[in-house]
């Protein structure tokens, strides 16, 4: 019996450990300085925070009004992790669960503080009331921070006269009207109006569910249009006592870069003590804008400096005009070496007065060495109206070889079919695309050969781009159209019996076409008028190709060009057929033959004719 006493009561212990860890929890800042919760908690980026103050006071908070609050994981409706919560009674009120309608815990101080800005928001009198204020300074023309406001006065006085309130009054010059200013910055989103100049103020009767409460009042209604803004608390929820609550909302405003200004947070019940009101504050949420680094590389959207190929413009950009030079110290290290895989860095670079960014270039070298990927690391360290930035910048080098095409003349006969660009070289296992120019003479534009069909002489241009958008060099590819020649002979004589000499005559068109002969008879020329000797008895066919250019030639041949020629034959007869001695003898030729020009005799007695 005693052990199930005591895992009943572990079980307990555990619930409730859990429930702790779940739910809002506030920790109050009695005894604190009012200057030490602000740097340590509200203070972000950007700013510089002095003269604490809170109710009028820069020594110890002595109430419980304000404090510390954190936020367990299991509460995600609400928006913040931690930060400051000030309440216009004991803070502690805003621990859940809801359990009650009109929570309130009164504390102790003087109900005749009241701040005359906030009174100014409403008509009705103030109570108790919660406020805090510093001066700042802003490293940019602006600020912001984020907040939610809540209360028990949700939902029921709604368009009440119990219009609990707060305001964030900031006080200064105005960047615009150049004239010292106090303005309520704690205003609805979007609501800027001619009755609202400024926006219209937080509050119980003008940011709420959008439905008038038990104890409506029309003429202390505000708006009902701003539910989108507001957090509906269901009883018995167990992380956060107040009944309603907002989403998270920013304030901020412009300023000038470096002056002084003065905030002052302040809250407020309205016409009575009860029903608490508070507001929460985002931990390191009160920042103006710092430095930003934007890398602009050679290739759009690309992440990686890449050798030879993908270099960087880096910027860095301030959210205004400097009112004075911003020196910034680069501090370089990494794994790359600097002068060898990317050029000398400078160790210090100006944003100059007025203008808003400095680029610094980095530019890779090839040093054909695979070395993987290396790194380029710098510390960028800034002080703007006293406040230090620093930011660390990683960059990223990969290898790469350079695409390299050829450009190269293409000589070609009548039309050019073909295109090729020639690949020098590239990074292995890296597909290419190319891109040809003019595209519209191609079948394929990003092929590296592709048909074509050009019939005049024509200049186009070619690159190649790889998978990691690196791309080559513009390479020429000089296309000349030759029109194939015309080649023709004549000759003289076409026949005749071996050996015989036959004298040719080039007609060619163009007449500088670079001629060759072929005669038949195993002898060739390149002569333009050639002569020939046919030694052997037969047929012999010529032939004659004339070329421009590289390779366009065409051949003319005829066929038997060179005949064997037809040969005499001799005969004759004589009377009487058997002469005596000194008797005359009568010779008839009976030769047969065409062409014939000449006979010769021989009559065997030593006389011819």
């Amino acid at each position: 019996m005693l052990n199930k006493k005591y895992t009943f009561l572990l079980i307990l212990l555990i619930l409730f450990s859990e429930l702790l860890h779940s739910q809002i929890v506030t920790t109050s800042a009695r005894n604190q300085l009012p200057q030490n919760l602000i740097t340590s908690v509200l203070a972000g980026r950007g700013v510089l925070m002095s003269n604490g103050q809170f109710n009028w006071s820069s020594g110890n908070i002595s109430t419980d009004q304000i404090g510390t609050f954190t936020n367990g994981p299991n509460f995600t409706n609400f928006p913040f992790s931690s930060g400051i919560i000030m309440t216009t009674g004991h803070i502690s009120v805003a621990e859940g669960p809801n359990d009650q309608t009109n929570a309130y815990m009164n504390v102790t101080q003087s109900t005749a503080i009241r701040d005359p800005d906030l009174q100014a928001l409403v008509a009705a009198s103030l109570r108790s009331t919660t406020v805090l204020e510093f001066d700042f300074i802003a490293s940019s023309s602006s600020f912001e921070f984020e907040y939610v406001f809540a209360s028990e006065e949700y939902p029921e006085y709604v368009c009440s006269q119990y219009n609990d309130v707060f305001g964030f009054f900031l006080t200064g010059l105005d960047p615009v009207t150049m004239v010292t200013t106090t303005k309520n910055i704690a205003v609805i989103p979007n609501s800027v109006s001619a009755t609202y100049p400024n926006g219209m103020p937080v509050a119980i009767n003008s940011l709420n569910s959008g439905v008038s409460g038990s104890s409506f009042s029309g003429s202390d209604c505000i708006s009902l249009d701003n539910s989108s803004y507001y957090n509906d608390n269901q009883p018995g929820n167990p992380y956060i006592q107040f009944d309603g609550y907002t989403t998270a909302l920013p304030a901020g405003a412009s300023v000038i870069p470096c002056e002084t200004y003065h905030m002052k947070i302040s809250i407020a019940n309205v016409n009575d003590n009860t029903y608490d009101s508070g507001v929460f504050l985002k931990a390191s949420s009160f920042n103006s804008p710092e430095f930003e680094v934007n890398e602009n590389y050679t290739i759009p959207g690309s992440s990686q400096l890449i050798e030879g190929c993908n270099d960087l413009e880096l910027e860095i950009k301030i959210s205004s005009p400097a009112v004075s030079d911003v020196r910034i110290d680069l501090t370089i290290s990494g794994t790359a070496t600097e002068g060898v895989d990317y050029e000398t860095l400078p160790a210090t670079v100006y944003i100059l007065q007025g203008d808003t960014n400095v680029f610094i270039p980095i530019t890779t070298l090839i040093d054909d060495i695979t070395e993987g990927v290396e790194t380029i690391i710098i510390d960028a360290n800034m002080s703007i109206c006293g406040i230090t930035f620093s930011k660390t910048i990683e960059l990223e080098i990969i290898d790469h070889t350079p695409i390299i095409l050829a450009s190269y003349d293409l000589p070609v006969c009548h039309v050019c079919t073909t295109l090729s660009a020639q690949v020098l070289q590239s990074s292995p296992g890296l597909p290419l695309t190319f891109h040809w120019t003019p595209n519209d003479l191609l079948d394929d534009s990003t092929a590296q050969t592709t048909s074509t069909y050009i019939t005049e002489s024509t200049i186009l241009t070619v690159m190649a781009s790889d998978s990691l958008g690196c791309t080559s060099n513009l390479a020429t590819i000089n296309v000349i159209v030759y029109e194939a020649p015309d080649p023709q002979f004549t000759y003289t004589p076409e026949r005749g019996c071996a050996p015989f000499d036959v004298h040719f005559v080039s007609n060619t068109d163009p007449p500088g076409a670079a001629l060759f002969w072929d005669f038949g008879n195993g002898e060739t020329s390149t002569e333009e008028n050639p002569v020939v000797t046919y030694r052997a008895d037969g047929d012999y066919t010529v032939s004659l190709t004339a070329t421009v250019g590289q390779n366009c030639s065409r051949t003319f041949t005829i066929q038997d060009a060179i005949t064997q020629g037809e040969y005499p034959y001799a005969d004759f007869t004589f009377h009487p057929g058997n002469p005596v001695n000194g008797e005359a003898v009568s010779f008839v030729n009976l030769s047969s033959g065409n062409n014939i020009i000449s006979y010769f005799w021989d009559f065997g007695d030593g006389h011819t004719s």
